[in-house]
């Protein structure tokens, strides 16, 4: 139950985030260049489980609260699908 007396869903749940002080600078740094007209692209990779998404999804917010146009893609092991993570950035922004 959450704090209000609520049940807290697996879709609402939200871990603390912790730790990555550097790795979420340097991807701050990357949005202020992006919202200031100096976009880039940046890929953020890792082991499965240390902290990829929960890393990206604190800076993703922060893009769209400042309005930002957010395209995210991902990888899935094993596959060959050539530019795999392009093509679902582009999916989930309508446009694949």
């Amino acid at each position: 139950m959450g704090a209000e007396g609520k049940m807290q869903t697996e879709s609402s749940f939200r871990p603390a985030f912790v730790g990555r002080s550097g790795e979420l600078a340097t991807l701050r740094s990357h949005l202020e260049r992006a919202v200031a007209g100096k976009g880039s692209a940046v890929l953020v990779s890792g082991e499965a489980g240390i902290g990829k998404s929960r890393l990206c999804e604190e800076v993703l917010d922060e893009a769209k609260s400042k309005g930002a146009t957010v395209a995210r893609g991902w990888c899935v092991e094993g596959t060959l699908e050539p530019l795999h993570p392009l093509r679902e950035a582009l999916n989930v922004m309508g446009m694949g």
